[in-house]
């Protein structure tokens, strides 16, 4: 048998280097969900998770997931996306089920019937994410102070179908004429008399021909007021969390049942907030706002590669002049904390790449059995960093590298990041 037939999955298919929580092609959307490998600890966490935000009776909404490069954060949050999308959930949690069958954890909530529930529940609840890279969609043209709440509003419009950059013609032209059932109309008439793509060419539109625009907005709802809604839609943005915000969020809950959850999910949030208070305190105060108006059905989950802790920490030991006691407060807002480990990402990565099928296990098995003391003898390091095969399911994991190249690896990219040949982020 040839060393390519050995695998579980084809080793000519293109794998991702990193997952990225804006790309959902069909092919990356197949193979984030299939090739998700489960350990016990991700087994365990990606139940509480989804738990928690659909049982927790009390407590705040507000779950943060920390872990460096490595540790699968994105693909973490990305899997509960599927998990929860109406469109994935039931490849997901085949998968998922899947993985709980072949391991056991012992004493755990995370039982077959257990998880089959937990499906059964999702899909009852039509609930529904909006996830996103903060730095992707990250703006410059507003204040900290509430940057975020334009970032949240933009991607809650996005979500709904209506423009994702200017928050005035989301709100006031193309939710209105939505509302009325008449947005399509509105944009058929757009293509028909303007041969443009609303919605690739609004902001265009809006900013070459307004006026024919109202006036086909006119057309559509004869009772629209052109003149005061072009000033409206021209006059300075005055953007708040509790005006703002939090009206459109309970706006979008109105005709959802109890059991909805609106979950946005927001990767990477501690690298776009720094050292920076005003952010730090823009996300406290939103996370604090929600929760009460919106009934907890509306969660916001963020991931970091530090702790919350770290991040608080750092602020206040910054040359900023802090509150203490509001930015504190934050600790209060993630109450559920999850933290991922980056330990076992080489042991990820093997699985994923290395996986074997099960009818050349038995083979794999016997041979190194037959083999062991040679091959015990054959690599013998003064380094105790590098590894010999541990056991013969080590050596069906690894084959056919050998335990320690993945270590040398590391070591070679730690070399060239010291060096400065390449970026600590290639490394990782």
């Amino acid at each position: 048998m040839k060393i390519k037939e050995l695998f579980l999955r084809d080793i000519n298919r293109h794998i991702n280097p990193a997952v990225t929580v804006d790309s959902f092609s069909d092919e990356t959307v197949k193979a984030e969900i299939q090739e998700y490998i489960f350990t016990d600890e991700l087994i365990e966490k990606q139940y509480f998770f989804l738990d928690k935000v659909f049982n927790s009776e009390s407590g705040k909404t507000g779950v943060w997931i920390n872990g460096y490069y490595g540790s699968g954060k994105s693909h973490f949050i990305k899997f509960a996306h599927y998990c929860l999308s109406s469109a994935y959930t039931e490849a997901a949690f085949e998968h998922y089920t899947e993985a709980v069958k072949n391991y056991s954890i012992g004493l755990s909530d995370v039982t077959l019937s257990n998880l089959a529930a937990m499906q059964k529940q999702i899909a009852k609840s039509l609930s529904q994410t909006i996830i996103f890279n903060v730095e992707a969609v990250a703006m410059t043209n507003t204040s900290k102070k509430d940057r975020l709440t334009h970032i949240f509003l933009n991607q809650l419009n996005r979500h709904r179908g209506y423009n994702a950059v200017n928050i005035p013609l989301a709100l006031y032209l193309e939710k209105h004429l939505d509302k009325l059932g008449k947005f399509k109309q509105f944009k058929d008439l757009i293509k028909a008399e303007l041969n443009a793509d609303w919605d690739k060419h609004a902001l265009d539109l809006f900013s070459v021909k307004l006026r024919k625009v109202l006036d086909l907005a006119g057309q559509i709802d004869k009772d629209i007021d052109v003149e005061n809604l072009r000033l409206k839609l021209t006059a300075e943005e005055h953007i708040t969390i509790k005006d703002t915000l939090v009206p459109e969020l309970v706006d979008y809950l109105a005709d959802k049942p109890d059991n909805f959850r609106l979950i946005f999910m927001v990767d990477e949030i501690s690298q776009y907030i720094g050292s920076d208070v005003e952010l730090l305190l823009n996300l406290q105060t939103i996370v604090e706002a929600i929760e009460e108006p919106c009934r907890r059905r509306v969660w916001l989950v963020a991931t970091a590669q530090q702790t919350l802790d770290h991040v608080v920490e750092l602020i206040s030991n910054s040359n900023t002049i802090v509150d203490a006691d509001a930015v504190g407060k934050i600790l209060g807002r993630f109450e559920v904390r999850i933290s991922l480990d980056s330990h076992e990402a080489s042991f990820i990565t093997q699985r994923r790449v290395l996986d074997k099928k099960t009818s050349v296990v038995p083979e794999l098995d016997y041979y190194y059995n037959v083999n062991k003391e040679e091959i015990s003898n054959k690599f013998v390091f003064l380094n105790a960093n590098y590894k010999n095969y541990a056991s013969d399911k080590a050596f069906i994991l690894a084959y056919p590298f050998v335990p320690y190249q993945f270590k040398l690896i590391a070591d070679v990219f730690d070399a060239f990041a010291n060096s400065g040949y390449v970026i600590k982020e290639v490394k990782d």
